[in-house]
């Protein structure tokens, strides 16, 4: 296993051993981010091989001084070439799907606290890929790629309320399904 910059370097060279050791060092990671974006695995994997040509053409601008690390440069790849492909298809929506999607209010969400049980990590991401397109990429974008709502509005075309609202709904419609959840983990 190469040191991170005798693998970029390599990789500049074009020498097809490193390219693939970044692929496997990376891939397993990045097709969770194109998941997470893309709702279905076989797009994911399309956009995971699109996003490492973008990575091998671009690697010679790879600055780590001025751009973090390098598996933060790839995430924002991956990211980019998720939302990138969602524009060109036209698959999301943030006005016409958000009064479709049956919400309880927070007030109506209640549990005793001695009983708690707390989805697996791989429960809550299957929760979040059933999101609606539009609050799924806001989720995404503001909690787990941590960008802001102004930014998030520039990146999708939106106004900084509509992600905002967005957000509120996401996080309403997941605590609906946690709820959900639970009820039947006490039933068994």
């Amino acid at each position: 296993m190469l040191p991170e910059e005798q693998l970029i370097e390599q990789c500049r060279k074009g020498k097809q051993a490193a390219q693939e050791e970044l692929y496997d060092r990376f891939s397993a990671a990045m097709l969770s981010v194109c998941t997470r974006y893309s709702g279905n695995r076989t797009e994911a994997e399309d956009l995971l091989q699109e996003g490492f040509i973008k990575i091998f053409r671009n690697i010679y601008d790879f600055k780590a001084k001025n751009q973090g690390s390098l598996a933060a440069w790839i995430k924002t790849i991956m990211v980019n070439t998720a939302l990138s492909y969602l524009r060109e298809k036209k698959r999301f929506s943030f006005i016409e799907d958000i009064e479709t999607v049956p919400i309880k209010d927070q007030e109506d969400i209640s549990f005793d606290e001695n009983e708690i049980v707390t989805p697996s990590s791989q429960e809550l991401m299957k929760m979040i890929s059933e999101l609606p397109e539009g609050y799924r990429l806001v989720f995404n974008l503001y909690v787990i790629e941590n960008y802001g709502h102004k930014e998030i509005a520039g990146m999708l075309g939106i106004s900084e309320g509509t992600s905002k609202s967005q957000l509120s709904k996401a996080r309403g419609f997941l605590q609906r399904k946690v709820v959900e959840w639970q009820t039947r983990k006490k039933n068994f």
